[in-house]
């Protein structure tokens, strides 16, 4: 009867919502502020050809090493929820910035 009782408990404990252990995970805020940056970066960059470089400059400037950014990229990717939740508030924060650029 033992090894029913064992059986059970790995099967409800691999079941259990685990808690996230990884410490190199940019808080969601700044990641969203990193990515629109990047995004704005990108979109000048398909228009302008200009120098690719910026992407280490954004990081920089938020004291983000290349290493935690692609951990917390790989971090909501895996969690498209959320990951579409940072998309939505970087849209509401560039419709905001063209409505000020255009008043």
């Amino acid at each position: 009867m033992k090894p029913i009782y064992l059986l059970s408990f790995l099967i409800l404990f691999s079941c259990s919502k685990k808690e996230e252990q990884n410490h190199n995970i940019i808080p969601k805020d700044q990641f969203a502020n990193i990515l629109a940056k990047i995004y704005l970066v990108e979109s000048d960059f398909k228009l302008n050809r200009v120098n690719n470089s910026d992407y280490q400059k954004i990081l920089s400037d938020h004291n983000v090493n290349k290493t935690n950014f692609e951990n917390t990229l790989q971090y909501y990717s895996e969690r498209p929820g959320l990951f579409e939740k940072i998309h939505e508030e970087i849209l509401i924060d560039l419709e905001e910035t063209r409505d000020q650029l255009t008043d």
